[in-house]
């Protein structure tokens, strides 16, 4: 039986799924030790002082903290203890059986998610707690919600505080134009087939389905989950055949698209010139094709499907029969089997269920978590999220909602007879279904013993717990390996600072702000990672001047930094940033080519000249394949520039009161023909245009066609290679050596730590940048610390050769660049001016003639920002100022 995952990038109904997986699974059968369900529980909790504990994920700390603290203050005579878990702790247990223990055994509380019928082994039955309860409104719940965590006998196995809802969003211009009403909560089956059917278009072999299932989720999951319900299980072919046979036939009929064991189809379709007219989807969904767009306007919700698309519930029966159907993941609070004070557990979790747990609502995603309780979304004003039609939809599917199934295995086994069928795996339904129905005898296993469950002692005192410094950090790492190596320091330094400092790490954040990066970083987070800006951090004002906190610390720790890498983080002479790894570009070859052509490869001070020797003798249109000696393209160098220094061409001077530029003179256009001829030459290769511009790069550098070309440093095997390894040895070397006259043309990402000016608790994220600074594997690229690059551990890690060539590579982006006071905004337009007359004498134009015009557009631009005050503008002033006088030039030189 195929195993269904969730695709990430189609299936966002699945991401909050798989968030919840990895917060806790959950699990069944009986364990009841703690609470009897035939008696009432006394709730009374005067006496001796309680500690019990509280286990979440290690990033959600600063959400609890002062939930705990408001709860403690309410409840003097109990502590709660927060135990983060990582992701280890969730993932490397190998069964969900395994996954459970480890909750119930972590602390006397959590929350998770996943209804399964194994749950009562590890956790208790609350309904003996509710009943005894006078104070616990159930009323304040969505009708049946207490059920997201029931088990096959009924048992009340988590409260629930979250829910994350699911539904049929369809374009509205599609009902209109088929004259159609558009669907609205209460809507039934036979409204749904009927409109997909009315929906469904096929022009000229090109199908427009009336609805669309996703990869991994389908519109029969609650009808599925209903029949098992009813059948405490059990498979009756016949029955479901005849209940799931209109599926196959409107897919076979090309009206819907069904269950595809791909997410490639599914995504390419919806975006297409054709998407469906209706489709499964989450309120978590963003706009089809927009996942990566910024917000509209103000609105951060407005990336959201549901601002652009209607969006309704599931249907239901016409006959007024179980009308849960639509699909709602729940979050909710449990009680270890083990706990010794069950009471007071349920006394945290009843505290919980009452607040929104959201710790910031300007992350969009955030504001979508439904409260389980509606007087908390009334509180919150979380309806206002949504429109009038909306609102009515969500509202109506938590009245209907359907928690998944409670036997999962004959869901997903159903749902794979289906796919077989419409994949033509499988002749017919009936017959799939029987084969399933066949093996499901085999699927019975013997059910170990439940396990002795003991929950995990506090790990500090409960006088102290609560004192303890807390400090939120967000990283920018997002590949697996660097994550893991952040968490792993962060979880280094909570401990050996346990008594002092604890540090909640976070790297997922909102692609922008409204008001701008540093503002919305510094209004989240105490302290964060991002790569150095200092003009951006210094003048937003939001960012803490580390200056004070450098100038504390001894000379050996001052003097362990570059001044030229201290000098890069420093704006109007005040430090913002921390300089913690530096990775320049470099330059990587195909060493294999070079030494099949005896040719020496380069010496880590080489100079331009011998730069342009070789990639002239790798050249040639010779054999099967032509080779072309270097890519121009780059993210990290402007190539053109970098040929422009070495010929020793100036085009600028920034020496007098204001800056002069020089581009109509004969050695700028004599140099502009040079380029232009070396790449009629072959000697640079000539990327394709359009949608294969990248893939035409991969290929010539991967296939070895290529003698050189600009990579980070440390990526030189990776970037060009798209996860394969190269088939030939690659060599490396620092940027060919040249003057830098035009100002900086090779980028380098440092990467810098910084410390909002908001934040309590400087001092913390002060030590927390210390530590990370010490480190070797933690970030990519030369360490910032020169006692950390220039250890043997640091050289052994990333091998001789390269940390020589890294150095180099290091010492000449910082130095030989001209004191810039105008910034990159101020240079924009003139550069923009400069790269459209490239363009078009590569198109055959006159080269003087080009410069004559842009030194028209340059000088007109100069003139109008010279009676400014730019040296003292802020980033979005000269940004501003910038764009104005651009489009100034512009109007005068049309």
């Amino acid at each position: 039986m195929r195993n269904r995952t969730c695709s990430m990038l189609t299936h966002l109904v699945c991401l909050f799924t798989a968030l919840m997986l990895i917060l806790g699974l959950v699990g069944c059968a009986d364990n009841t030790k703690g609470v009897s369900s035939s008696e009432n529980v006394d709730l009374s909790t005067e006496g001796e002082d309680v500690v019990i504990t509280f286990s979440y994920n290690e990033n959600a700390y600063a959400t609890f903290k002062p939930l705990i603290e408001a709860f403690h203050e309410e409840n003097p005579s109990i502590t709660v203890q927060y135990v983060p878990l990582t992701d280890e702790d969730y993932n490397t247990p190998a069964t969900i059986d395994d996954r459970l223990l480890v909750l119930a055994r972590s602390a006397d509380t959590t929350l998770t998610s996943i209804r399964s019928n194994a749950m009562g082994r590890y956790f208790l039955d609350l309904q003996p707690l509710i009943d005894s309860d006078s104070s616990f409104d159930l009323a304040d719940f969505w009708a049946g919600s207490l059920s997201a965590l029931e088990d096959t006998e009924g048992r009340v196995l988590g409260l629930p505080m979250t829910f994350f809802l699911q539904g049929v969003f369809y374009g509205k211009a599609a009902f209109d134009a088929a004259n159609l009403p558009q669907p609205q909560p209460g809507w039934t089956w036979d409204d749904f087939r009927g409109a997909t059917v009315a929906l469904a278009q096929n022009r000229a072999g090109e199908a427009r389905f009336g609805y669309a299932d996703r990869a991994s989720a389908s519109i029969l999951q609650p009808l599925i989950g209903r029949y098992l319900a009813l059948n405490d299980g059990e498979i009756n072919a016949e029955i479901l055949a005849d209940e799931l046979d209109w599926y196959v036939q409107m897919a076979q009929e090309e009206q819907l698209l069904g269950l595809k064991s791909t997410d490639d189809h599914w995504n390419g379709l919806l975006r297409s010139e054709t998407p469906p007219a209706m489709w499964y989807g989450s309120l978590f969904e963003f706009i089809l094709g927009r996942v990566m767009d910024e917000p509209e306007a103000s609105d951060p919700l407005a990336r959201f499907a549901q601002s652009a698309y209607g969006f309704a519930p599931f249907p239901v029966d016409a006959d007024g029969g179980d009308g849960n159907t639509t699909p709602v993941s729940a979050l909710c609070g449990v009680i270890s089997a083990g706990s010794e004070h069950p009471v007071e557990a349920w006394q945290w979790l009843n505290f919980l269920s009452q607040h929104w747990l959201v710790s910031d609502t300007r992350f969009a995603s955030n504001q979508l978590n439904i409260p389980a309780r509606p007087s908390v979304a009334d509180s919150v004003g979380f309806w206002d999220n949504f429109t009038g039609e909306v609102q009515e939809a969500v509202q109506y599917g938590l009245e209907h909602a359907w928690f998944s199934s409670l036997y999962p295995q004959a869901e997903s086994a159903i749902l794979d007879a289906v796919e077989d069928v419409l994949e033509g795996r499988a002749t017919d339904l009936r017959g799939a279904l029987e084969e399933v129905e066949t093996a499901q005898a085999s699927w019975q296993q013997e059910i170990a013993p439940a396990p002795e469950i003991t929950v995990a002692t506090p790990q500090w005192p409960a006088s102290t717990a609560l004192d303890v410094v807390t400090i939120n950090f967000y990283h920018n790492s997002w590949e697996s390996e660097d994550k893991a190596a952040i968490i792993a320091l962060v979880n280094q330094f909570n401990g050996d600072h346990k008594d002092e400092i604890i540090v909640q790490a976070d790297n997922v954040t909102e692609e922008s702000y409204e008001e701008g990066f540093y503002v919305g970083m510094a209004n989240t987070y105490d302290c964060f990672l991002s790569q150095l800006d200092p003009q951006g951090a210094g003048s937003s004002g939001v960012i803490l001047d580390l200056t004070t906190l450098m100038e504390a610390e001894d000379a050996a720790f001052q003097q362990d930094f570059d001044p030229l890498l201290l000098d890069a983080a420093r704006y109007q002479e005040s430090l913002f940033a921390l300089p913690l790894s530096n990775q320049p570009a470099i330059m990587a070859y195909n060493a294999d080519l070079l030494a099949d052509l005896g040719l020496e490869p380069p010496a880590v001070d080489w100079t331009f000249d011998e730069f342009l020797e070789l990639i002239t003798a790798v050249t040639s249109s010779s054999g099967s394949e032509q080779v072309y000696g270097f890519v121009p393209e780059s993210h990290l160098v402007n190539t053109t520039q970098m040929f422009y220094a070495g010929r020793g061409v100036q085009w600028r001077d920034t020496s007098g009161e204001f800056p002069v530029v020089m581009f109509n003179t004969p050695e700028m256009a004599d140099a502009m023909s040079w380029v232009n001829e070396l790449e009629q030459s072959g000697a640079l290769f000539q990327s394709a245009s359009g949608n294969d511009w990248w893939p035409s790069i991969t290929r010539a550098v991967s296939s070895g066609q290529i003698g050189f070309w600009t990579t980070d440093a440390g990526e030189q095997e990776k970037e060009y290679f798209e996860g394969s390894e190269p088939t030939f040895n690659i060599g490396i070397a620092p940027l060919p050596y040249t003057a830098k006259p035009n100002g900086s043309y090779d980028s380098s990402y440092i990467t810098g730590f910084y410390i909002s000016n908001l934040t309590e608790n400087p001092q913390a994220c002060w030590e927390l940048a210390k530590y990370f600074s010490e480190e070797l594997e933690v970030l990519t690229g030369i360490p910032a610390r020169i006692s950390v690059a220039n250890s043997p551990a640091w050289e052994a890690q990333v091998g001789a050769e390269n940390a020589e060539v890294y150095r180099a590579a290091v010492v000449s982006n910082l130095t030989d660049v001209e004191v810039d006071p105008y910034g990159v905004f101020f240079w924009s337009p003139v550069r923009d001016w400069l790269f459209f007359a490239e363009q078009n004498i590569a198109n055959g134009n006159n080269p003087t003639q080009e410069l004559v015009v842009v030194q028209q557009y340059a000088d007109a631009y100069l003139e109008c920002m010279a009676p400014l005050d730019v040296t003292n503008f802020t980033r979005q002033e000269m940004s501003s100022a910038s764009q104005d006088c651009a489009k100034q030039a512009d109007s005068v030189y049309p």
